[in-house]
């Protein structure tokens, strides 16, 4: 098994009294998490945690748990993170599934590691060792256990600093969670040049924890970029120390894009997944407007091309070991290592990725291709819609018709003959949805929409208009 270098204890050496870790009240150095990261690997140990047992982790981001990240990656176990919105029962499923030992990192006191001096860090990583385990969001069936090995995380991040530069002396916003693999690429991030990771408190305003920890990155999924555009007077007071915004998660409207651009704000949009260890393309700093409308180019250590049905397939060294599936690891992966992501995209002619939708998304209608995706990003772009959802329900006809449901923008009214005649200035009409829902109520505040309640709740809704 190939080996590289402890990045971990390269950047304590070369960065030993730079922050690592900064929160509201406190910060440690990268000399300081050196030592409490070897300190917790061998009460991991101590414990009977060996090499390659599996750890599920609980609880909010927090410098905790960066460390105990960390320190589960020294002892060589598998790191496991669990959505936090995931009720305690849900949760336990998991790590039964896992056959795991679980720590919930906020009953971790740091204090009992303090004063271990005695214990050292490892002086190189088995780059094909399993490092984690992380569920996809389960849009479609069960949640899908990812592992991804210390070399996918470590080349994900590599080719990630190579295009937004991160490093000593900029500090990185942790805004998503470490159970996503957005946020916990942070850390590798970090680890590989020094950079400092920012931990705001929990329920922080967006703009404040900016301001407060001299935040100079942030990643941001679109909900959240829509929350920093509409702080536009407290905007321009921490525009001047930001050096790059990355959007992913989902698709992003092009009206917002355009407010990003008219505000200043220096975003990358990109394109990832979690079998490849996060970003597989990303825009640079240097792209012209136009291709931000973009998902970027193909970073270094990864490959894409597209199927002759346009579905995107991804290899490389971030692309993951498998799916953990019954005590073993399962590579669902061509004879040629291509991994097929079921997005539907397309090239421009300067190798720019644009993605249309999931395939697993689009439905037939008389006969015609519709993706929910493209209607959805159309009717985003008026300025009093916040979100759509786009689902099909059975039709007798035309074997299925879009319906969709919509969030009105703050102080915007429902206007279903709105949304009609904007549509139908982009979209010919088979793709016109048949019905408008006013956004649920129950839905929450989420990264992503779960498409199948949705689905269940537009059969439930036209039928009773049909009664």
């Amino acid at each position: 098994m190939s080996s590289l270098a402890s990045p971990l204890a390269v950047t304590v050496q070369r960065f030993g009294d730079s922050p690592a870790l900064i929160a509201p009240h406190t910060e440690l150095s990268w000399r300081d998490v050196g030592r409490l990261a070897a300190s917790i690997a061998a009460d991991f140990r101590a414990q009977g945690v060996m090499e390659g047992d599996r750890v599920c982790l609980t609880g909010a981001n927090s410098m905790e748990y960066v460390l105990m990240v960390l320190g589960l990656i020294e002892a060589r176990a598998v790191v496991c993170p669990l959505s936090a919105r995931l009720p305690h029962h849900a949760q336990q499923t998991l790590v039964t599934r896992l056959q795991a030992r679980r720590v919930d990192v906020e009953s971790v006191d740091l204090e009992q590691y303090q004063t271990d001096t005695s214990h050292g860090l490892s002086v190189e990583w088995a780059i094909d060792r399993p490092a984690t385990i992380l569920f996809t969001s389960g849009s479609t069936g069960e949640s899908k256990a990812v592992a991804l090995s210390v070399g996918n995380h470590y080349y994900s991040a590599q080719g990630a600093n190579e295009n937004i530069p991160f490093g000593a002396g900029h500090r990185w916003l942790v805004t998503l969670p470490f159970y996503h693999v957005g946020g916990l690429a942070i850390i590798f991030r970090s680890i590989l040049n020094g950079g400092t990771m920012a931990i705001p408190e929990s329920g922080y305003d967006l703009v404040e924890a900016i301001n407060r920890l001299d935040a100079t990155h942030l990643s941001l999924v679109p909900t959240q970029l829509h929350r920093l555009l509409q702080a536009e007077k407290s905007l321009t007071f921490v525009m001047p120390r930001l050096a790059a915004v990355l959007i992913g998660g989902s698709s992003t409207s092009p009206l917002l894009i355009d407010a990003s651009l008219e505000a200043g704000l220096p975003i990358h949009t990109s394109y990832g997944l979690t079998e490849m260890a996060s970003q597989v393309c990303t825009t640079k700093a240097s792209d012209p407007a136009p291709k931000l409308f973009t998902s970027g180019r193909v970073l270094n250590n990864r490959e894409l091309r597209l199927a002759p049905d346009d579905e995107i397939l991804v290899r490389g060294r971030t692309r993951f070991l498998g799916y953990y599936i019954d005590g073993g690891l399962q590579t669902p992966v061509d004879a040629e290592g291509w991994f097929a992501t079921g997005d539907i995209g397309r090239l421009d002619p300067d190798g720019y990725l644009m993605v249309r939708g999931r395939k697993d998304n689009m439905f037939i209608s008389g006969g015609e291709n519709i993706h929910p995706e493209e209607i959805e990003m159309t009717l985003g772009r008026l300025p009093e819609v916040a979100a759509v959802v786009v689902v099909s329900v059975p039709d007798d006809e035309f074997g299925a018709r879009p319906v969709a449901f919509v969030k009105a923008a703050e102080d915007a009214p429902f206007e279903e003959a709105r949304y009609i005649v904007f549509l139908e200035r982009f979209l010919p009409r088979f793709k016109i949805p048949d019905h408008f829902f006013p956004w649920p109520a129950e839905t929450g505040d989420t990264m992503k929409y779960d498409r199948r309640w949705f689905s269940q709740r537009a059969a439930v809704l036209t039928q009773k208009s049909k009664e």
